[in-house]
């Protein structure tokens, strides 16, 4: 018998330097042309929450859907020395 055990990862969140503030972004669609939607946080050096936002995409690729993530947070960061950090890994061939 075969058993399948789940490791769990650990994920943190790293502040930015004093002073700045950090936008993060993700998005995804299903099986990478399919329905997606994107959501991030701007957060200030003490993790406090400036604003959060969730958007529905439609049909797109993974690429697309991180791409709108991206445009949907700088849209909203009227702010200026803003750190960017994406959930977006692209394989080029």
């Amino acid at each position: 018998a075969l058993l399948l055990v789940r490791i769990p990862l650990l994920v943190r969140w790293f502040p930015p330097k004093n002073g700045v503030l950090k936008l993060n972004t993700d998005g995804s669609s299903l099986d990478n042309l399919g329905k997606g939607g994107c959501g991030g946080v701007l957060r200030d050096w003490l993790g406090k929450l400036i604003f959060g936002f969730s958007h529905y995409i439609g049909v797109a690729t993974n690429s697309i859907v991180e791409a709108f993530a991206l445009k949907f947070g700088l849209y909203y960061c009227y702010l200026s020395w803003v750190l960017i950090e994406l959930g977006w890994k692209l394989t080029l061939s």
